[in-house]
């Protein structure tokens, strides 16, 4: 099974980033692939502007997200 766990982060995001403070307000969702107990894929996806407090949640979820740290 393959989780793809988003975590919000400061800029510039990635592996070595510290996680944000405020989910809706981060720089960036850091994106971990995960296989088998593993990071198998790292990438940045920029938080966007949005109206709502659900927005970023939806917006993870139509890039495939499993699973949000928060």
């Amino acid at each position: 099974m393959t989780t793809l766990l988003a975590v919000p982060s400061n800029a510039p995001g990635g592996i070595d980033a510290d996680i944000s403070g405020h989910f809706g307000h981060c720089d960036a969702f850091s994106l971990f692939r995960i296989a088998d107990g593993h990071v198998i894929e790292t990438t940045v996806m920029p938080a966007e502007p949005h109206d709502t407090c659900l927005a970023p949640v939806r917006l993870l979820a139509s890039r495939g997200v499993t699973a949000i740290a928060a």
